[in-house]
């Protein structure tokens, strides 16, 4: 397992965070109603059952990640996960947020609206650091809306949550 760190990502951290508590989304996890609470998957089901979302819920996501110990392959695993790569504009560019790692997107049946997200540098797992893949309340990948929501409960909260 390897540490990268990233060392200019802080200040920008600090920016998003003012630029947020100034347009004034100030909790961690947004509201969110759903008829059919079993679609959400049990990740959310479990965080919405909690009346008050807090830092500490959002920042312990990755209890729910699973990932492979090395590069899954893409398509359909043993367990029924399908994975996928998380490269933007039809593969062609790393997802920013994890360069120069590869990142894969686990989805399956059971996750509902959320997914895996796993992260490798070669074909050595990233567990920890600032570019390690997370779990994802909502994958972004099926749609502008599911892409939406992907920003406000998976890439925002922990700007905000972060000391």
């Amino acid at each position: 397992m390897r540490r990268h760190e990233d060392a200019q990502g802080r200040p920008a951290r600090i920016a998003i965070t003012a630029w947020l508590l100034l347009v004034g989304l100030g909790s961690c996890c947004p509201a969110w109603t759903s008829s059919d609470p079993e679609a959400l998957g049990p990740a959310l089901v479990e965080i919405l059952m909690d009346p008050l979302c807090t830092c500490p819920t959002d920042l312990d996501r990755d209890r729910y990640n699973v990932c492979p110990e090395t590069r899954p392959m893409l398509g359909t695993d043993e367990q029924g996960v399908t994975w996928s790569s998380d490269r933007l504009l039809f593969g062609l560019l790393p997802n920013p947020f994890h360069a120069p790692l590869d990142c894969f997107r686990g989805r399956s049946p059971e996750l509902g609206f959320s997914s895996y997200q796993c992260c490798y540098d070669g074909d050595e797992l990233v567990d920890a650091g600032p570019l390690a893949g997370s779990f994802d309340f909502f994958s972004p990948l099926s749609s502008l809306g599911s892409s939406l929501l992907h920003l406000f409960w998976d890439i925002l909260p922990p700007y905000l949550c972060e000391p």
